[in-house]
């Protein structure tokens, strides 16, 4: 006699097998942006989704910056207008020209536990989001 298998069950084993390929592939990342998204997030989670396209700019490094553009022959210099290299890190911690707009960088120990409450801090976000436009804006010039 043959049952089928209940569907919650599986739904159940795909996400089981999902999350286990995922972490599989996160943990062999060699990637760059893989490794500074593993400095920020500890590890592959179901609820570990984010929406936020400045959230996600932020993890990977990759958007409006100077350092990024620069890769992709977009911009003539990685540099920023105020003579640093112009990556992610640089417009929301230090640059001169985003300083209204800074956040406070988290220790090398604290960067997990920093990067869970800007998931959920809005001023913190709109921040971030701020430091951005003026990035964009030194990018497109």
């Amino acid at each position: 006699m043959h049952l089928p298998t209940p569907y919650s069950c599986l739904k159940f084993r795909i996400s089981r097998n999902l999350i286990r390929e995922w972490g599989e592939f996160w943990d062999g990342s060699q990637y760059e942006s893989g490794h500074r998204i593993r400095s920020f997030v500890a590890g592959v989670d179901k609820k570990f989704l984010i929406t936020n396209k400045f959230l996600i700019s932020f993890l990977t490094n990759h958007g409006p910056f100077p350092c990024y553009l620069h890769r992709f022959k977009k911009l003539g210099s990685p540099l920023c207008a105020c003579g640093l290299v112009g990556d992610a890190d640089h417009y929301v911690f230090r640059c001169p020209l985003t300083a209204e707009f800074h956040l406070k960088e988290p220790s090398d120990e604290h960067r997990k536990s920093w990067f869970k409450n800007l998931r959920y801090n809005g001023q913190a976000q709109s921040k971030l989001i701020q430091a951005y436009k003026i990035s964009n804006g030194i990018c497109t010039g």
